[in-house]
């Protein structure tokens, strides 16, 4: 069984779930993306609940491609 991204990228759970860890090559770049479009509402909603203020600080953990951190720079 493969699981199908946008593209021709098509992986096997296990290769998938390597990928999910610790994204590498041109799958790991599909394999970002995809969890960039899939993280993205919970990211930006998690955002907006902390309102953080100027000088506060916040750790983001597992970044995965930094999409978002322009908007947590601003």
């Amino acid at each position: 069984m493969a699981e199908k991204f946008d593209g021709d990228v098509k992986l096997r759970p296990k290769e998938l779930a390597k990928q999910l860890r610790k994204p590498t090559g041109e799958k790991g770049k599909e394999v970002g993306l995809q969890m960039n479009k899939g993280n993205k509402h919970i990211c930006l909603n998690s955002y907006k609940i902390l309102n953080p203020n100027k000088g506060d600080a916040v750790l983001e953990i597992g970044m995965g491609m930094g999409f978002l951190l322009k908007i947590y720079l601003k």
